[in-house]
């Protein structure tokens, strides 16, 4: 199997990684030290304040995780969607709380909170691992995924579905090829996602 893999030298990629984490390390502590402040001003005892502080940007880490996760699984993300906004709203609310009357008060006090957010959204995207591609398949080897063939055995209907969803062929199409049911692909194809397995159709 073939995969898509960053060709940059290990230490391009080593060098971008710590660039990040330092970043968001820089972000992240002006945007905790102004959302702890504001807390402060509002009458929170200092230790809480940190508590809050640290919990809001963490809780919109957490929730952009669980939205890969479920993009991942093709499943509704509508929650932890709900929940990143609410915490970004509340950090930037909080920073520009602090920031001095000005167009560029505002500008510079917002900035921490939306650059430690892209950081984490970068950082969240080279998590995801490479995706396996089909292995080539000759002109006389390949499946017809449009006529239906007499039932197959289990390991042959495996192979032709995990194809089907590797090169993004309809699950119908799928079916009638495998000798298998339309809900039974689609359970195959539920799995294969479960596995990190991502369909990449022929261009």
């Amino acid at each position: 199997m073939l995969e898509h893999k960053d060709d940059r030298p290990w230490y391009v990629r080593l060098l971008g990684t710590v660039n990040l984490f330092a970043l968001a390390g820089i972000s992240g502590c002006v945007s905790f030290t102004h959302i702890h402040d504001t807390a402060v001003e509002h009458g929170m005892p200092d230790a809480f304040a940190w508590a809050v502080a640290v919990s809001v940007d963490i809780l919109a880490v957490q929730a952009g995780l669980e939205v890969q996760r479920d993009r991942k699984l093709r499943r509704r993300y509508t929650l932890p969607l709900v929940v990143i906004i609410a915490a970004v709203v509340l950090s930037l609310a909080a920073n520009l709380a602090q920031a001095e009357g000005s167009p560029w008060g505002y500008v510079m006090a917002a900035w921490p909170a939306v650059a430690f957010m892209a950081i984490v959204k970068m950082l969240l995207r080279r998590a995801v691992p490479g995706v396996p591609l089909p292995e080539p398949v000759e002109e006389d080897d390949a499946i017809d995924f449009t006529e239906p063939v007499e039932r197959l055995d289990a390991e042959k209907a495996h192979a032709i579905i995990r194809e089907g969803f590797l090169r993004g062929i309809p699950a119908k199409q799928v079916a009638a090829a495998s000798t298998r049911s339309v809900r039974y692909v689609y359970k195959k194809f539920a799995e294969f996602r479960e596995q990190g397995l991502t369909p990449v159709p022929a261009t």
